[in-house]
């Protein structure tokens, strides 16, 4: 089985007790969609943010009501396509385990919390890990997209977190804190499972991307993230950018639908934003929801058959291939985290996206350079730096020279 990842379909509800699961879920819908998108992957849900389990778990929380297994079908639709299904897992934003499990609830400073795991807690190996070796084995699962991981980390000031604190810290420390403490989870979980499943293929939402500006230690084995439902193309070649730059697959899900509205797109506004990560040597996936009983929407094809259409013919011309560039914008993360909340930048990047636009509109090839790879920065014409403060004396020697 191929399990190259260029062109998917992502696929995901977030379960609740509001619907039976499963009734009306059936192979040929969900092949429907297969046959006329020819997606390289599918992925589809498993445990959303409230934390659910949208299968008949023995290890987490199932949905309430729960007609027939609904993850049974999907990934039998999958496996008679011949192409891999992997799973939409939501991470550290659960509030069914925080709920069972208050005392690994991450806490502010009131004591109070918004339904998310601490990351120095047990939750990971209680919950994540378990459920994950539960779905490799019962449904021979490919791989798991981590969903509301990294950019769900608020600052903790729970037990589980104050062997970690220190009195009198900064909000600065703080952050710090929890940035190491999260990358620590993530490391963790990558490295239990990679040992559970050899190949088996995992993705932490936003994980090394403009949100994580850092080199990528942590062996996952791609790099994705959903930008946002509205001003899409914008955002597109900004995030894919942070991405390609890190050296390692990619690929960035495009939302089939505007949020407020649930109006979808069309084909050839999806072509415009999968147009944005093609050039940038990227893989291309598109968020289509399941109806909230975890069947597949019954929706026209035609639109996906057209996307797929334009994505496939583009293939052969940039998959996996750096695009070369004049001009270097230069990404300084330790400025990002001076003004960034953990892992959300909080503004802090509006000058630098401010920066990519003027360049690539006024017909300027660009890349983002990011922090540690200022060895490379001789490589271009000229280096943009934005306005960023307190780089570090290290940085502002290396653009200097």
């Amino acid at each position: 089985m191929n399990k190259e990842r260029y062109f998917g379909l992502h696929f995901d509800f977030h379960a609740g007790n509001d619907a039976n699961i499963g009734v009306r879920t059936t192979k040929e819908d969900i092949l429907t969609y297969i046959r006329k998108a020819r997606p390289d992957f599918i992925q589809c849900d498993c445990k959303g943010h409230p934390g659910y389990a949208s299968y008949p778990t023995q290890i987490g929380t199932p949905a309430p009501h729960m007609a027939q297994d609904n993850l049974k079908i999907w990934c039998a639709a999958a496996k008679e396509s011949g192409i891999p299904i992997y799973m939409h897992y939501s991470g550290v934003m659960d509030g069914a385990y925080v709920e069972k499990h208050p005392e690994d609830a991450a806490r502010d400073e009131n004591g109070a919390h918004n339904g998310c795991a601490s990351v120095f807690g047990k939750y990971v190996d209680r919950l994540l890990i378990p459920q994950i070796k539960e779905l490799i084995d019962r449904y021979d699962i490919d791989g798991v997209w981590i969903d509301g991981d990294c950019w769900a980390v608020t600052r903790d000031y729970s037990e589980n977190a104050k062997p970690y604190l220190k009195e009198n810290m900064t909000l600065l420390e703080h952050n710090q804190i929890m940035r190491k403490g999260y990358l620590a989870y993530l490391a963790h979980y990558t490295e239990q499972l990679h040992a559970y499943k050899p190949g088996f293929q995992i993705a932490s939402n936003w994980a090394y991307s403009s949100y994580i500006p850092e080199k990528p230690e942590i062996p996952l084995d791609f790099l994705s993230g959903d930008f946002p439902d509205n001003n899409s193309v914008h955002i597109a070649r900004y995030e894919g950018r942070c991405l390609c730059a890190q050296h390692k697959p990619w690929d960035l899900m495009a939302w089939g639908f505007e949020r407020t509205s649930g109006a979808q797109k069309s084909a050839v506004q999806l072509m415009q934003e999968a147009a944005m990560v093609l050039s940038l040597g990227g893989g291309f996936q598109v968020y289509i929801t399941q109806n909230r009983d975890g069947s597949p929407r019954k929706q026209d094809g035609n639109g996906l058959q057209l996307l797929s259409d334009f994505v496939q013919k583009r293939k052969p011309l940039n998959f996996k291939k750096t695009p070369a560039a004049q001009i270097g914008v230069f990404y300084s993360a330790e400025s990002r985290y001076k003004k960034s909340n953990i892992f959300n930048a909080a503004g802090a990047t509006d000058a630098l996206i401010g920066a990519l636009d003027c360049v690539l509109d006024a017909q300027y090839t660009a890349n983002i350079v990011l922090e540690y790879q200022c060895d490379t920065l001789s490589d271009y014409a000229a280096v943009l730096v934005p306005e960023w403060e307190d780089m570090g004396k290290q940085t502002e020697n290396a653009l200097l020279s």
